[in-house]
């Protein structure tokens, strides 16, 4: 066996594959094809299968190669893993070669290698520090826990279990994230429903908006209060992004943290069917695109088919009615999307005085369905237009026009005739009683107000 020399080196190398390099070189000796171990990532390759060996008995190392490629971005280990044995023994009397001695030797040397090479991955003691005792805890008593270090630097385990500590930390998070999303919660929602009641008349536009900036702002002083109260309803955090399918039995009580700033959130929620009072909250993070609720078979949400929240920090708590048609029922929310002449800032309404005691108007001069925008508004077919039109009311599950919604509709002088038609739902004449589409002639005006998920009442002059 060839003599060789074993200088101070780590007998470990480590490099990446990029898919077409099948040599890699190793920089220590060894001394059988053996010796060496070969990691891609964390899967162990087996001599003569995956690779071979040369450089047996070299100084200065040797490489391996690989039957096949690494793949681009692996990392390749090689290192040296003598077993830390002895195989020759020296007889009283007998021969003593110098190349046996030196063998010997050279393995003590190589095996000393590997115990320092391992022995520098692990933690420890800095040469200057005092050895507090760096014995473990038992195994009863530090399993589940996490690793700390006492008063002295000697380890402990905590008193608290690991999961005690998670469940902790999560509820902490969640109550953070809900006092955090909850900026005029339940009163900015009224002051939303009772300004999509108040278009339902010119005249009562002014009186409903002021009501509602008036709940608004009395409604500061008790958001701490509010927040405190919806949190209550919360026990875990859950980021998500992306498609969530919450489940009934074992997500009940968690708040979604929805990141958008990667893209919109949707949101299929689970069919009621008797799971009462299951509750979950939602909460948009970022608010560069929405976060949409969408509903499971026939249920409804707030009597609709799909919920948004469209702004950052906007945020809401809905619960499970186990009713006919089951129904989410909106707890608690944070945000009001302000139409036009109303603006929102922070937890402030403020309405423009130029619109107040205004129904805005929508001039169309084709044939229309409304839009959710629509509401609080008049639609004219004006007077150039001759053409006989078609104006139509959406049905809920397309259009989910909140109740108490009012839509105005203006037949012009010298206009063609318009006939007013509803997808699906009720259009009742008040006072009549008859339901279907309406024939609106010239000078017509008439107002249909939402009364139900999908019934409307309307009345007016110039219809038939």
């Amino acid at each position: 066996m060839a003599d060789i020399i074993i200088e101070d080196l780590s007998p470990r190398a480590q490099v990446n594959g990029n898919g077409v390099q099948t040599v890699f070189n190793y920089q220590f000796p060894i001394f059988s094809a053996a010796d060496l171990k070969v990691y891609v990532d964390d899967t162990l390759k087996t001599l003569d299968v995956d690779y071979t060996v040369s450089g047996v008995l070299v100084a200065a190392g040797g490489s391996i190669t690989f039957t096949t490629a690494p793949a681009d971005l692996t990392v390749v280990t090689i290192i040296r893993d003598l077993p830390i044995e002895r195989t020759s023994d020296f007889q009283q009397t007998g021969d003593f070669n110098a190349t046996t001695i030196n063998t010997d030797l050279d393995k003590l040397i190589a095996m000393v290698q590997q115990l320092e090479a391992a022995l520098a991955r692990v933690m420890a003691l800095a040469t200057t520090d005092t050895n507090p005792g760096m014995t473990l805890p038992v195994s009863t008593d530090r399993a589940n826990k996490i690793m700390a270090f006492d008063a002295n630097g000697a380890p402990v385990a905590s008193t608290k279990t690991l999961t005690a500590i998670e469940d902790e930390a999560a509820a902490a998070t969640a109550a953070a994230a809900t006092s955090a999303g909850e900026a005029a919660a339940s009163a900015v929602l009224a002051a939303s429903e009772a300004v999509a009641s108040a278009a339902s008349a010119a005249a009562a536009l002014a009186s409903q908006v002021a009501a509602a900036l008036s709940e608004a702002n009395a409604a500061t002083s008790a958001i701490a209060s509010a927040a405190s109260a919806a949190s209550g309803f919360l026990k875990g955090l859950v980021n998500a992004t992306g498609v969530i399918s919450p489940n009934l039995s074992t997500d009940d009580g968690s708040l979604y943290v929805c990141d958008t700033s990667g893209g919109a959130v949707t949101v299929t929620l689970p069919e009621i069917g008797t799971s009462e009072g299951v509750r979950y909250g939602f909460y948009n993070k970022s608010g560069s695109n929405a976060v949409t609720l969408n509903r499971s078979g026939t249920d409804t949400i707030n009597g609709g088919t799909t919920l948004s929240l469209n702004i950052d920090t906007e945020f809401l708590i809905i619960i499970a009615d186990d009713n006919s048609p089951d129904n989410w029922i909106t707890l608690a929310g944070s945000s009001i999307i302000a139409g036009e002449g109303i603006l929102k800032v922070g937890e402030t309404l403020s309405v423009d005085r130029g619109f107040v005691g205004q129904v805005p108007q929508n001039s169309q001069s084709a044939d229309y369905t409304c839009v959710l925008a629509d509401a609080g508004k008049h639609i004219l077919h004006p007077s150039a237009d001759t053409t006989a039109r078609t104006f139509t009311i959406p049905a809920n599950a397309s259009v989910a026009y909140p109740v108490g919604a009012a839509l105005t509709f203006v037949n012009q002088n010298g206009a063609g005739v318009v006939t007013l038609a509803i997808t699906s739902d009720t259009l009742r004449w008040a006072g009549e009683g008859t339901t279907g589409s309406r024939t609106l002639a010239a000078n017509a005006m008439v107002t249909a107000l939402k009364i139900g998920p999908t019934e409307w009442m309307i009345s007016g002059s110039g219809m038939t």
